[in-house]
């Protein structure tokens, strides 16, 4: 490997380093929770904690909201993947009991990305 090969290949690395700190990280907290169902769609703080119920095509799913976070508690559903994905805690998170036609998403100052498309 040659001095321009190596210098190559460390201004390369200095580029993929410095995007993925703008990309991903610094990103701001949410500071409110949509949640979609059944064609309605209504917005709550994450400032107050509570439990809301959400009517879907197969029954009522429970989400919870708790120092600034949120989640799936119960919902009608077979596999439980919504219940399993846990709290969402940063704006752009998401989780949907699909089968229940229900989605919950964090908003905020900005989102994380997990991929980009052109």
């Amino acid at each position: 490997m040659t001095r321009a090969d190596k210098a190559g290949l460390t201004v390369s690395l200095l580029a993929l380093l410095t995007l993925y700190g703008y990309l991903w990280t610094g990103i701001g907290p949410a500071n409110q929770v949509t949640v979609t169902a059944a064609g309605e769609t209504r917005v709550f703080s994450l400032g107050h904690d509570q439990r809301i119920a959400v009517s879907g095509s197969r029954g009522e799913s429970i989400i919870e909201i708790e120092q600034g976070r949120a989640r799936f508690v119960t919902s009608p559903c077979s596999g439980k993947v919504c219940v399993h994905t846990g709290w969402l805690a940063r704006a752009g998170d998401t989780a949907a009991c699909v089968p229940n036609g229900v989605i919950v998403s964090l908003t905020g100052h900005g989102k994380q990305y997990d991929s980009i498309n052109f």
